[in-house]
């Protein structure tokens, strides 16, 4: 595929390497010889608004050339129930820049200026233009990239592109393995004392019970979650907290020998990663520390991490996790919001805006968590699967990937996730 502009940039060449790389699968050359592209007779696209005969057109909106951030949102429009971004209906055939909006959402262009932050200094959904705009669960990244393939196959039909398929990807957040176990005596007569305050009785029971052996500990449930997984034939990812312990960070002491074992039983059936403390998400020093433990107890190299309580800010965080040489990330998504905070279920390199520049880091999104449904939006388990139908049914229409978030002590079947492991098991039984 020979592919004209009147001048590569960064943008230009991140983009139409992300389509046509990634997503299609097609061998490309980009150039700007008007001449050498005139004479070729192979499929041809002609991003410019120079007109060529026999070549696909798209005409750049100009997003692409600039080296600025603009402070406004984008023109768009709805035809044929799709929204479009950067629409020219009448000279395109496709009706948009495809290009150009496609590298607004992938960039998350929209984060780069003024908002109103959440109570943790997040970017939230409210303040999206996919939420605002009712399009926040549409994968409309993949939907774009399906128009697109569409009128490639029908300008050259001769042509082979790659074939994506639909997949189910559960991925688990270990905030702390166990409820009660190696929690220490302090932490534990603590718990004690403020569940017997509060007359909660079934809870000192359920303590007792687990401190002496009688139970397992309710949030180990990684034995379980591995059988259903492997009949299932889905595969997962999880993610381990080993930070100190802080007001936002309940886990167990990193140096508990268990810590160790559960890790080696993991990286067995499932991809493993780091679950950054809350601490290190704007802390260089403290997230180094915790990739050292985390390489030293599961003897790998971390590729792979996930922010605890999805704290991060652009392009801060990804910056840090390339100086730290983290392959992938697994953070883009919503705490208050089902949906696609970058408009796609596929993985895409990170593209830093104030750089100008493609990063060395995957970003894997994912686009429903747990305890969204739970505590955000207050959804019954009835509701909570007809969610994850739409969501699948979404996602199969562009052979996207889909990325749930889950934390072990869903599938404890205890306290308020009552239901929750039964839930699980059918949800995947039902979306894969």
């Amino acid at each position: 595929m020979l592919i004209y502009c009147q001048l590569i940039t960064p943008r230009i060449d991140y983009i139409i390497d992300y389509i046509f790389n990634n997503r299609l699968g097609i061998d490309y050359e980009l150039i700007t010889d008007v001449k050498y592209f005139k004479n070729e007779s192979g499929p041809k696209i002609n991003y410019s608004k120079i007109v060529f005969k026999k070549c696909l057109q798209i005409i750049p909106e100009g997003l692409l050339s600039e080296l600025d951030i603009r402070n406004t949102l984008p023109n768009y429009v709805r035809t044929n129930n799709q929204l479009l971004l950067f629409p020219d209906i009448e000279t395109h055939s496709i009706g948009f820049d495809v290009f150009s909006a496609c590298f607004w959402y992938l960039s998350r262009y929209e984060e780069y200026g003024d908002f109103e932050a959440d109570t943790f200094d997040r970017f939230p959904a409210s303040e999206s233009f996919s939420f605002n705009k009712n399009i926040l669960n549409q994968p409309i990244v993949d939907q774009w990239v399906y128009i697109l393939r569409k009128e490639i196959t029908t300008c050259f039909p001769a042509i082979e592109l790659k074939k994506e398929k639909y997949t189910v990807k559960p991925t688990i957040d270990i905030d702390s393995p166990w409820c009660y176990k190696y929690k220490g005596f302090t932490r534990n007569l603590l718990g004690f004392l403020r569940d017997m305050i509060h007359a909660n009785f079934e809870y000192v029971k359920l303590r007792y019970n687990v401190l002496t052996n009688k139970i397992g500990d309710p949030w180990y449930v990684f034995e379980w979650l591995t059988a259903v997984l492997n009949k299932l034939d889905i595969n997962s990812v999880y993610f381990i907290h080993l930070g100190k312990y802080g007001r936002f960070d309940k886990t167990v002491n990193h140096k508990t020998d268990e810590i160790g074992n559960l890790l080696f039983l993991l990286k067995k059936n499932a991809l493993i990663g780091l679950h950054p403390s809350f601490r290190a998400a704007n802390n260089w020093a403290v997230f180094k520390k915790e990739i050292f433990r985390y390489e030293e107890i599961s003897q790998k190299k971390l590729v792979r991490s996930r922010q605890h309580f999805l704290k991060f800010r652009l392009p801060e965080y990804y910056e840090m996790l390339e100086s730290l040489e983290v392959a992938s990330d697994y953070s883009m998504g919503f705490a208050d919001k089902s949906g696609f905070r970058a408009g796609t279920s596929r993985w895409f390199y990170f593209y830093n805006l104030s750089q100008e520049r493609k990063t060395t880091v995957k970003v894997h999104p994912f686009c429903i968590m747990d305890r969204t449904l739970k505590s955000y939006e207050k959804f019954d388990n009835e509701k909570v699967i007809q969610i994850f139908k739409e969501y699948s049914k979404s996602i199969k229409k562009v052979n996207g990937t889909f990325v749930s978030l889950w934390h072990n002590e869903t599938f404890s079947d205890k306290f308020e996730w009552k239901g929750w492991k039964q839930l699980f098991e059918q949800i995947m039984t039902q979306i894969s």
